[in-house]
């Protein structure tokens, strides 16, 4: 999934992230007493990481690691101080979103590589849809559904293969790089992007 690269990593008193290109490493302790718990995942188990604001000027955050396979995700939080419009802590939250979009760039650059070896970018086929199908039917979770669609806006909702080829496809093919699968954050968003995803292990698995 991509060549060796520099290990990043970011820390806080109690919690430690690094990622090396292929894997994420998460040191964790407790309490201050307790061993650390060092839990590594490879990139096949991650679904995408952030960081956000946890509201007030920016002195809090959540890193946040999602995982595969309703596996709960990895929320680190972060704190930049009382002051965190000054420059230590701007270089710290920096830091944070860096490796943040060090793990998206690798899952992208991943799913880019499976897709330009099999299906292409498309427009794709008949035929290839129909494979696509046979491969990932939970593809079908994309279909969008009627709810979605504001009621004034003067469409109907689209079928799985439209959705797919708006939001996934055509970006890539116009130029708009993919960082992680996991777009919209929501119960919904993580459900499509693990249908996603499932394709891309199958299609880097050699299966096409």
């Amino acid at each position: 999934m991509g060549e060796d690269s520099p290990v990043r990593s970011c820390e806080t008193p109690r919690a430690r992230v690094g990622f090396d290109g292929k894997t994420v490493t998460v040191r964790r302790r407790l309490a201050p007493l307790m061993p650390a718990r060092v839990t590594t995942y490879s990139l096949r188990e991650v679904l995408g990481a952030r960081l956000y604001s946890l509201g007030g000027e920016g002195e809090r955050a959540m890193f946040e690691l999602h995982l595969t396979h309703d596996t709960p995700s990895v929320r680190i939080p972060v704190r930049f101080g009382a002051n965190p419009h000054h420059a230590g802590p701007q270089r710290a939250r920096r830091k944070w979103d860096d490796l943040a979009r060090a793990i998206g760039s690798a899952l992208g650059s991943w799913e880019r590589k499976a897709i330009e070896e099999t299906t292409g970018w498309g427009p794709w086929s008949v035929s290839v849809w129909e494979r696509v199908e046979a491969m990932a039917p939970e593809l079908h979770v994309y279909t969008e559904w009627a709810v979605e669609v504001p009621p004034l806006q003067g469409r109907r909702a689209r079928t799985h293969r439209e959705c797919i080829e708006a939001s996934l496809l055509k970006p890539v093919r116009d130029g708009v790089a993919g960082g992680g699968f996991l777009g919209e954050d929501s119960p919904l968003g993580r459900v499509r992007a693990q249908a996603w995803f499932n394709l891309i292990v199958k299609l880097d698995g050699g299966r096409w």
